[in-house]
């Protein structure tokens, strides 16, 4: 006896999740052959989805779910296999707002946004585990798994919690860095919805940078930093002025000393200047002393004769002699 169509389609998903699509696709496009399994285009389109445009991360969470359910009475099923958006390489077509209501503070680190939103792989794990962990807190309750598809998440829902995810996956390393309880904060965006509101005012408002005080758990510490790292480059403007006027006062001091050490040259230079006139004077007058006694000695040598006698009145006769001496010369 044939399947239920709604079972058969999720024990295909249950078998064709493991596999990789190029072994897989040419069985889908062969509708006529001998045991093939007959698909129309939208179940076509759905496995393509599901083969082509789903991270491994995504498939796990699948894997997790079919434990319990089977495909069709999970938190999937064929409408959200249908979505486009949820799937890799979509994007949001979003852009950022000119007139944003979110700025960052002063000289606050900031990164840029990318509001298209593409999906990534790592943004599609973080998604399907959402989407799991969200069902089956909602279906905790219900005893027959037939009624639990009710509670599966509208798009307009899912459509949200993909802008969500996508815009968490560029701006998480950013936050990790910044964000003193950031395990916390991943935690509670991965597995819940309690900090979905902190993402969601940057989604209303889309500024083209994004800073971490625009998130409302993490503003007053931002605040507090970027107040920290104003103050720091305020004291580190300080120093490098005081440091500037030390050494415009150092220069000062030293130029002073030099003008006062030439000042002082120039106050003893007078009696520099007559020590100097008084050595020459000296040597000059010691110079003319010599030459004076060197002619002396020369013109004496030359002209005069010196006698010694032994008694004084011998004197008498010797200077007669000299008289007569030079009174003949002189005639």
């Amino acid at each position: 006896m044939p399947l239920n169509p709604c079972i058969e389609y999720g024990l295909l998903i249950s078998i064709v999740l493991p596999l990789k699509p190029s072994c897989l696709w040419p069985m889908f496009q062969d509708k006529a052959g001998s045991g093939s399994l007959m698909l129309d285009s939208k179940k076509q389109y759905q496995i393509k989805h599901w083969l082509e445009q789903t991270a491994d991360a995504a498939h796990e969470q699948v894997a997790i779910s079919l434990r319990d359910d089977p495909f069709q009475f999970g938190p999937w099923g064929d409408q959200l296999s249908m979505y486009k958006f949820l799937f890799l390489d979509s994007t949001a077509g979003l852009s950022a707002l000119t007139m944003s209501d979110l700025a960052p503070a002063a000289n606050e680190p900031t990164v840029s946004v990318n509001w298209a939103l593409p999906m990534s792989g790592a943004a599609q794990g973080i998604l399907f585990q959402r989407i799991r962990k969200q069902f089956e807190r909602a279906t905790a309750i219900i005893a027959e798994p037939q009624d639990r598809k009710r509670y599966r998440m509208a798009e307009e829902d899912l459509l949200n919690l993909r802008n969500l995810v996508c815009l968490w996956q560029q701006i998480k390393v950013f936050c990790s860095t910044r964000v003193g309880n950031y395990t916390e904060l991943e935690s509670a965006i991965c597995n819940g919805n309690s900090k979905d509101h902190e993402l969601q005012v940057l989604l209303d408002a889309r500024p083209a940078q994004f800073a971490v005080s625009m998130l409302p758990c993490a503003q007053k510490e931002a605040l507090q930093a970027a107040r920290s790292q104003e103050e720091g480059a305020t004291m580190e403007v300080e120093k490098e002025r005081l440091a500037v006027r030390e050494a415009r006062w150092a220069f000062f001091k030293n130029a002073l000393q030099r003008d006062q050490e030439k000042l002082r040259l120039a106050e003893d230079a007078p009696a520099k200047l007559e020590s100097l006139k008084h050595r020459k004077q000296i040597a000059w007058k010691l110079e003319q002393a010599k030459i004076g006694e060197k002619v002396v000695k020369s013109y004496r040598e030359k002209y005069l004769r010196t006698d010694l006698v032994s008694k004084p009145e011998l004197v008498q006769q010797k200077v007669n002699e000299y008289r007569s001496f030079v009174v003949s010369w002189q005639k």
